[in-house]
C-alpha cells in the first residue's frame, strides 16, 4: 500500500504558504503537518478518506477527500477565521425523515437568529431515503452555518459494508474539529441495522492517536449517536472485554458526551465533578394531558398537579402556568357539580407555561384513593416553534434607496 501524501496551505495567501501543525488522518493514524504544510499517512486496509482537523482559527470548505488511486496529492486549502472565545452550537438528533417539513424552516430561522458556531446532528437520518434527503437539504450552505453529522444505528444499511451509503452521501464516520478552546470529537455508533466495516478496536486506536496530539487538559466534547455509559467513569475500550485497553476520558478533561438515539431528553452529571451527558433538549411551553380511568382505589389527583421543569439537572417550578378547563383535582361542574374530581375518567386538560429550555417536564401532586396512584391515558409535551426560540426576530433591513 502506498502512503497518502498531501499538503495543507493558506488559501488566503497569494503564495499558498503551507500551514504547520494541522492534524490529518486516514481514519486510523493521525499526524500533524510539517513546517511546509506537508504530511504523509501510511493508510490501512479500509482507508477511504483523508480528513483534516479544523483548528479554531482555520476553516476548510470540505474536511475530507475521498481516496482514489488517481489522486497524487491530497491537498487542503484552508482559510483563516476569527477564533471565538465564546460560542454556542445547535445539537439535533433522530430527525428520521426524508420529507420537507416546517421543522426545517424553523431550524433555519433558529440558526439565523442565534448565529451558532455550527450545527451538529448526532445521527439517525434514517435509511437510504433519509440519508439522501439530509445530504441535500441539511447542509452548511442551506443552514447558513457549518453542519456536521455522526452515524446512527439506522444509518448502517445493506451494502458492501454498513456505513457505505452514509460515506457516499455524507462523509467519514470519525473526525474532529475545534471551536474556541474545545476539541470536538466525532465517533460512530458501534452497532446498527447492518454491521459496519470498522471495529471497536479501530475506532479506539484512531481516538488514542488523535488525543495524543492534544493537551490532556484541553476541554473535550464527544459526539456519538448513543450514550457511552450511565456510570461516573467514561472509559472508551478497544472491544476486548477480558483484557482490553481503555482510554480514561475523565482524565482527558471530557466535559460532555452528546448523543441522541433514545428519543428522550436526558441530562446527567456523571459523578460530582465529572462529564455531562446530554440527549437532545427541547424548548417546552405546555402539556396536553388526558387522564386514564379512575378506579375505586385511586387513579386521580387529590391536589394540583403542579408543573416542574428540569433545568441544569435540577427540577424547578415552571412559571406562568395556566390550566384549562381547570386543575384536574378541582371539583367539576354541570351534572356532577360539587362532587369530587375523581368521578369522571378520561378528562382532557391543557397546561401552558412560560417557554423554557429543559431536559424534562413533569407533573407533581398528591394522589387520591387508598392506593395512591395516577392513571394517565396520554401526556404530550408541547414545544416552542424554532423560529421563536431566541425571542422576537430582528427587524428586516431597510429597503434600498431609490435610484
Amino acid at each position: 500500500m502506498r502512503p497518502f501524501r498531501g499538503r495543507v496551505f493558506n488559501n488566503a495567501d497569494t503564495q499558498c504558504q503551507g500551514i504547520e501543525g494541522v492534524p490529518v488522518s486516514d481514519g486510523l493514524h493521525v499526524v500533524r503537518t510539517d513546517a511546509e504544510g506537508c504530511f504523509e499517512l501510511p493508510g490501512h486496509d479500509d482507508t477511504r478518506f483523508i480528513s483534516i482537523h479544523q483548528p479554531s482559527d482555520l476553516a476548510v470548505s470540505c474536511h475530507f477527500i475521498r481516496t482514489d488511486a488517481a489522486v497524487a496529492s491530497y491537498d487542503f486549502a484552508m482559510r483563516p477565521k476569527p477564533r471565538r472565545e465564546h460560542f454556542t452550537f445547535v445539537h439535533i438528533a433522530d430527525t428520521e425523515t426524508a420529507e420537507m417539513g416546517d421543522w426545517l424552516d424553523e431550524l433555519k430561522d433558529f440558526v439565523r437568529d442565534t448565529r451558532p458556531a455550527f450545527l451538529f446532528h448526532t445521527g439517525d437520518l434514517c435509511y437510504a431515503r433519509g440519508i439522501d434527503w439530509h445530504s441535500r437539504n441539511v447542509t452548511s450552505t442551506n443552514m447558513g452555518t457549518p453542519v456536521y453529522t455522526s452515524l446512527g444505528n439506522h444509518d448502517l444499511l445493506t451494502g458492501d459494508y454498513g456505513e457505505q451509503f452514509f460515506e457516499t452521501h455524507v462523509g467519514p464516520v470519525s473526525y474532529s474539529f475545534e471551536e474556541g478552546n474545545v476539541l470536538f470529537v466525532v465517533t460512530p455508533m458501534r452497532h446498527g441495522d447492518f454491521e459496519p466495516s470498522y471495529s471497536q478496536a479501530r475506532i479506539f486506536t484512531w481516538l488514542q492517536n488523535l488525543l495524543a496530539l492534544f493537551p490532556q487538559k484541553q476541554p473535550k466534547i464527544i459526539f456519538n449517536h448513543d450514550l457511552l455509559t450511565n456510570g461516573p467513569n467514561f472509559e472508551f475500550g478497544d472491544g476486548n472485554e477480558d483484557a482490553g485497553n481503555v482510554i480514561e476520558l475523565n482524565a482527558c478533561n471530557l466535559k460532555a458526551w452528546l448523543y441522541g438515539h433514545w428519543h428522550s431528553h436526558f441530562h446527567k452529571r456523571h459523578g460530582s465533578d465529572g462529564p455531562i451527558s446530554l440527549g437532545t433538549a427541547v424548548v417546552a411551553k405546555g402539556i396536553s394531558l388526558q387522564e386514564g380511568k379512575h378506579f375505586w382505589d385511586g387513579g386521580w389527583w387529590e391536589t394540583g398537579p403542579d408543573v416542574e421543569v428540569q433545568v441544569g439537572g435540577t427540577w424547578v417550578p415552571a412559571t406562568g402556568v395556566a390550566v384549562t378547563p381547570r386543575l384536574p383535582s378541582e371539583g367539576i361542574t354541570g351534572a356532577w357539580a360539587g362532587t369530587a374530581a375523581q368521578v369522571t375518567s378520561y378528562e382532557e386538560f391543557e397546561f401552558t407555561f412560560d417557554p423554557v429550555e429543559t431536559t424534562g417536564v413533569r407533573l407533581i401532586g398528591n394522589t387520591g384513593g387508598q392506593d395512591h396512584f395516577i392513571s394517565i391515558g396520554e401526556m404530550r409535551i408541547t414545544g416552542l416553534e424554532g423560529s421563536n426560540c431566541a425571542g422576537p426576530r430582528p427587524p428586516p433591513p431597510p429597503p434600498p434607496p431609490p435610484p
